[in-house]
């Protein structure tokens, strides 16, 4: 019997009984977090722990440009430079933040970090 609980929970919805709204809603909920796991798996499954593409730029070399000496207002200043159309203070944080604790930049965090920002606009919309 520890099947039960699913086999109530297929009788509820594919039941002549249950409306059809609560089928089209289960459905609908099922197609909406299945791009969001398929995302997660891959990651999970195939993500490496090397910098990629514009990561030699956006991460490495500003972490060696902002570790040469130079006043506060120079590494504020590189704290808040644009990276293409874009200001990335709070990746930059992470980024700095982790080379202080760990000792290394980890491309693997910095990815699940992107991965947050999905992660919280596709809950966003659930609501």
């Amino acid at each position: 019997m520890q099947y039960s609980h699913v086999y109530n929970l297929f009788k509820k919805i594919f039941s002549k009984e249950s409306s059809p709204g609560y089928l089209f809603r289960t459905v609908y909920i099922f197609l909406y977090r299945l791009p969001f796991v398929m995302f997660l798996w891959a990651e999970l499954r195939y993500d490496v722990n090397m910098p990629y593409f514009d990561d030699y730029d956006s991460v490495l070399n500003w972490l060696v440009t902002f570790s040469q000496p130079g006043s506060f207002m120079n590494k504020l200043e590189l704290l808040f430079r644009q990276h293409n159309e874009h200001r990335i203070v709070f990746d930059r944080l992470v980024e700095l933040m982790e080379l202080h604790t760990l000792g290394v930049v980890n491309f693997i965090c910095l990815d699940f970090l992107d991965f947050s920002d999905f992660a919280f606009w596709f809950l966003s919309f659930l609501t």
